[in-house]
């Protein structure tokens, strides 16, 4: 299991054409049939990652946050909510969605989630590996596996399981 975030970041970039066969490799299969596969690789390779000790997705992602996230971020804060989101919130020109425009993120200290337990839920989900359909997220999979030692080994994992060469 590869943890280290600069031989992750290295292997990512060299396995670029790699990855690209590997999603064409997928898509005959069936998505329930990969999608299982994910979770089930998924269920034995996240356990043995502790993310507190990485926080990389906390510093350089922008997660979507609801108006009900964003007021109870902004109580944790002692801020108001309009002061919040303004200092803090984003929305995506076209869908309108609400994100957090901060990197890194503002509630991570020392590697670590200070409000872990009232975070919003596109964190609480990350890497978003138990969403189905993943073939068919590919992008935003790659993304993840550039920076996310879960991802990185569970797609490594998958391709082993699918004897993918």
């Amino acid at each position: 299991m590869i943890l280290s975030l600069d031989i992750i970041k290295q292997k990512s970039d060299a396995n670029r054409e790699e990855n690209k066969r590997f999603k064409t490799f997928l898509m005959p299969i069936p998505t329930q049939l990969v999608d299982s596969y994910v979770q089930e690789l998924n269920d034995k390779i996240a356990p043995a990652i502790d993310c507190t000790r990485c926080g990389n997705c906390c510093k350089v992602l922008e997660p979507p946050v609801t108006q009900d996230e964003v007021k109870r971020l902004a109580d944790l804060k002692k801020l108001s909510t309009a002061e919040f989101q303004q200092q803090y919130v984003g929305q995506e020109t076209g869908t309108g969605i609400h994100f957090l425009k901060c990197q890194p993120c503002i509630f991570l200290q020392s590697e670590r989630c200070t409000i872990y337990n009232n975070r919003p839920a596109s964190c609480a989900d990350y890497p978003h590996l138990d969403q189905p359909n993943i073939k068919y997220r590919w992008k935003s999979l790659m993304n993840n596996y550039a920076m996310c030692p879960i991802v990185y080994n569970v797609v490594e994992a998958l391709k082993e399981k699918t004897a993918f060469q």
